[in-house]
């Protein structure tokens, strides 16, 4: 089974949250859609990680 975890639309915060995640175990980041692109954070987040 994969889980996902939710991550901050932050910027700032984005790399600190998604290395977290992904040392905790998590297999992918989900971001909401509601006031921006979830695109930029999500590709900040793949460039801090390296299995999700």
């Amino acid at each position: 089974m994969k889980i996902d975890a939710g991550i901050s639309a932050d910027m700032s915060r984005v790399a600190g949250e998604a290395t977290r995640k992904e040392a905790m175990g998590y297999d992918g980041l989900r971001l909401s859609e509601l006031n921006h692109d979830p695109f930029l954070p999500l590709t900040i987040a793949a460039e801090h990680t390296t299995s999700i």
